[in-house]
């Protein structure tokens, strides 16, 4: 294992720039996560078993591991690309923006989408529906492989993602937190 220290920037108190964000902010959002749960585990309404890997950075799939276990949902947590970018055509890519809210990303099954997105508007954390054509990389390698399982992704935006300067919003991270904090204990 190796460990080094990341260097940030925190610009306006709002925004945070630093390199290795794509799976870093989610790290950091599924450990605050699992601090809360073991304080409030009578909270949790589900069996939990957590993933932290990278593999779908180099297109491998981080599902292997968990052929031989029944699945009933899959919630794949990641950075989702920002297209209010420059260059980028939301025409193709649809709208994600910094600082609008977790991305509730319609892939397969809607039964997942809808249920985040009543506890999204009910609870008052700002959100954003995005309705993609393909799904995310590690969701379509787990909806390939088992083709019965409920999944969802769920994407904090983030800006000039596989960069040196990704930037991320903090109300997005916190959105993103509360948005799975609730669909877990409610």
């Amino acid at each position: 294992m190796l460990i080094f220290k990341q260097d940030y920037i925190n610009l306006n108190n709002n925004t945070i720039v630093s390199a290795g964000l794509d799976n870093n902010i989610s790290i950091f959002i599924m450990i605050e996560l699992l601090k809360f749960l073991d304080n409030n585990i009578s909270k949790l309404k589900y069996n939990l078993i957590v993933n932290f890997s990278a593999r779908e950075e180099i297109r491998l799939n981080n599902f292997d591991e968990f052929n031989n276990v029944v699945i009933d949902e899959i919630i794949v947590l990641d950075s989702d690309l920002s297209t209010d970018s420059p260059l980028l055509d939301k025409k193709d890519m649809g709208e994600i923006n910094i600082g609008s809210g977790v991305v509730i990303t319609s892939v397969f099954n809607d039964t997942m989408f809808e249920k985040f997105y009543k506890i999204a508007k009910a609870k008052n954390i700002s959100y954003q529906k995005y309705f993609s054509k393909e799904g995310a990389i590690q969701s379509n390698a787990y909806f390939y492989s088992k083709k019965n399982i409920n999944l969802q992704f769920i994407g904090t935006p983030l800006g000039n993602i596989h960069s040196s300067t990704e930037y991320v919003n903090k109300n997005d991270v916190k959105s993103t937190y509360n948005l799975l904090k609730a669909y877990l204990t409610i």
